[in-house]
């Protein structure tokens, strides 16, 4: 994913839609849930400077009040 993100730009697309947390995935173990809640907040911060360095935007569509707090603040 972060292959095709970074070579996005260099492409000329300035909007890309990625799918990552399915409502069907609450359904899951309340330990799995926190796995990927862990996951996602450690891609975030992972990437946050390279993000802010090339005016990538983050955006949650869906409901994104269903996430881990500190997942939301990020």
């Amino acid at each position: 994913m972060r292959t095709i993100v970074r070579a996005a730009g260099d492409l000329g697309i300035e909007a890309m839609t990625l799918y990552a947390f399915s409502s069907e995935n609450w359904k899951r173990p309340e330990e799995e849930v926190s796995d990927l809640m862990g996951l996602m907040k450690r891609f975030i911060l992972s990437d946050l400077d390279e993000f802010a360095a090339n005016d990538v935007k983050l955006k949650v569509i869906g409901n994104w009040r269903a996430l881990a707090p500190d997942v939301v603040a990020l």
